[in-house]
C-alpha cells in the first residue's frame, strides 16, 4: 500500500503507466485509498467482481461467513476449488492416500467460481481462466481482458513464446 500511495505522490500517472502486479489483489486494496489503487493492473483467474453466478454466490457466501470486509481474493477462491476437487478424488477412491487420490485427480474438473477448472494429467496442475483487471476509483477490479477460454497449465514456463503483436512491436524497436 505504501509503494501505491508513493507512486501517487511522485507524481505518476497510473493512465499512462499503471503498475501492473500479481501480488496485488482485493486484500491489498482494503488496505490502501482508492486514489493510490485506481488505474493500477493486475492479471488472476478471479476477481471478488466477476458477475457470473458462482463468482456472485462464491462472494456472498465467504462474505456471510467472515463478514462484509472481508477481502475475496484469487487465493481464497483457489483454496476453495482446490479443497472440493481433493475431497471429492477421496470420496471416489475411497482412501486418503495419496497415490490413489492422486490418480483420481486426473482430468478431474470441477465449476470453481473462476469457471470450469480442470487438473491436467501431465503435470497435475489447473486448467485455469486468465483475466487481465484495472482498478476503478471505488477501488475495486474491473476486468479488462478476458479471452474466456480456460488456459492449459504450463507451470514450469517450458513453452515460451511471443504473441505477434509482441514480436511486431520488438522488431518495430529494433529498425
Amino acid at each position: 500500500a505504501m509503494f501505491y500511495q508513493a507512486y501517487r505522490e511522485a507524481g505518476f500517472d497510473p493512465a499512462k503507466m499503471p503498475i501492473a502486479s500479481l501480488s496485488t489483489s482485493e486484500a491489498e486494496l482494503a488496505d490502501m485509498s482508492n486514489e493510490a489503487a485506481e488505474g493500477h493492473i493486475t492479471a488472476a483467474p478471479f476477481f471478488d467482481t466477476l458477475s457470473t453466478p458462482s463468482a456472485r454466490r462464491f462472494v456472498t457466501q465467504f462474505k456471510q461467513r467472515f463478514g462484509p470486509d472481508a477481502p475475496v481474493t484469487a487465493s481464497a477462491e483457489a483454496a476453495y476449488f482446490q479443497v472440493h476437487l481433493a475431497m471429492r478424488a477421496v470420496a471416489k477412491c475411497g482412501s486418503d492416500d495419496p497415490e490413489r487420490v492422486l490418480l483420481e485427480l486426473r482430468d478431474a474438473e470441477f465449476d470453481a467460481p473462476q469457471g470450469r477448472v480442470r487438473i491436467d494429467h501431465e503435470n497435475n496442475h489447473t486448467y485455469l481462466w486468465p483475466r487481465i483487471a484495472r482498478v476503478d476509483g471505488q477501488g475495486r477490479f474491473r476486468t479488462v481482458w478476458n479471452p474466456g477460454v480456460r488456459i492449459k497449465p504450463d507451470p514450469y514456463c517450458v513453452v515460451q513464446s511471443l504473441d505477434d503483436w509482441s514480436a511486431d512491436e520488438l522488431h518495430a524497436s529494433t529498425t
